[in-house]
Order: structure tokens, then C-alpha cells, then sequence
């Protein structure tokens, strides 16, 4: 049998919310973070259903022990998986950071879990990410995303250290609510 996510663990609980500011505090209170950063997205080829759509997003990240908390808020766009079931439904989704992503999005569409959807998300400064989403809810309980984060084509993965110090190249910067 195929273990495609063996001794990958889950780092990120990624929620799509209607108010990031709103979200961002309400997650700061509960989980005492303090740091939050902003992805500076400079385009989103993002693919849903077989075709390119117009996607654009704000993400915001922060962290509590080793686990990334990302809140993510659709700007424009209507014909998503984020509108059309993550947002709708109030699904969470869990991330893994992956090398090797193309042999990881086959093994798991051969072990037969239907992809949502799946992009790359160009930052404004060095990095790139790939994503996919599968619905693994029947068989795991959850949405599951597959992660790969390159900065001049070297996968780093996504540690707090490392979206700190994406400030210094453009790809990230500090985040602080809007109070209502």
C-alpha cells in the first residue's frame, strides 16, 4: 500500500473566513498569538473543476506551538472551492508541507480521494506555492491540503522562522488587525 503523507505531519489548521480581522482576533484571544503575517500575493494561477479561474485572496498566518493557524478571506472571485464548500460549509482544512508534489498529488488521487482544487500562488518577492486540496472527509474526516513552498526554487517549507524572515524579501509582512 501507498503511504503517501508518511512521517509528514500536519502543521496547519487553514480556515476561510468572511472577516480576517475579525477572525484574527478572535484567534488571538483564544490561542495567545501575537505575531500574524500577511502573504504578499502578487498572482494566483488557480485551477477549479478543470479550468483557470479568477481567484484573489488575502492570508494571513499566525502560529500557536508548532501549528500554523491560516485565515483565509476571498477578495474577488465566486466560482471556488473557498466560496463553494470551504466557506459555506465552515470546513477546515489540514496542510502538510510536501516535497516532491507532483508525485504526491498523483499517489493521492490514485489512492482514489477527488481533488477540489489546486494552483500556485506567486509572491511578491522569491517564493512560490503549490497547493491542492482533496476532500478526505469521508475517510479522514477533513479537507486535505498539499503544500509546496519554494524560495529561488529550494523547498523551505513553511516554520514560523522562515515566514518572519519572508519579510526581508517581499514574499510577507507583519499583519495587525483593524479593530472594529
Amino acid at each position: 500500500m501507498s503511504h503517501p503523507l508518511k512521517s509528514i505531519t500536519p502543521f496547519q489548521l487553514g480556515l476561510v473566513v468572511k472577516d480576517i480581522d475579525a477572525a484574527v482576533k478572535e484567534h488571538s484571544e483564544v490561542y495567545g498569538i501575537k505575531r500574524w503575517y500577511r502573504t504578499n500575493i502578487d498572482r494566483f494561477d488557480y485551477y477549479y473543476k478543470g479550468k483557470k479561474r479568477l481567484l484573489v485572496l488575502d492570508i494571513v498566518v499566525g502560529y500557536t506551538g508548532g501549528t500554523q493557524i491560516e485565515l483565509i478571506q476571498v477578495l474577488e472571485g465566486e466560482d471556488n472551492a473557498y466560496v463553494e464548500l470551504l466557506l459555506k460549509e465552515n470546513l477546515p482544512h489540514n496542510g502538510v508541507c510536501v516535497r516532491n508534489f507532483e508525485r504526491k498529488f498523483e499517489q493521492l488521487k490514485a489512492l482514489g480521494y477527488p481533488e477540489l482544487h489546486h494552483g500556485t500562488i506567486y509572491l511578491k518577492g522569491l517564493s512560490k506555492i503549490r497547493v491542492a486540496y482533496f476532500d478526505t472527509r469521508e475517510s479522514l474526516g477533513y479537507i486535505l491540503e498539499i503544500i509546496e513552498v519554494k524560495t529561488l526554487g529550494i523547498n523551505i517549507g513553511m516554520p514560523e522562522f522562515m515566514v518572519a524572515a519572508a519579510r526581508l524579501t517581499g514574499d510577507s509582512k507583519r499583519y495587525k488587525p483593524i479593530h472594529h
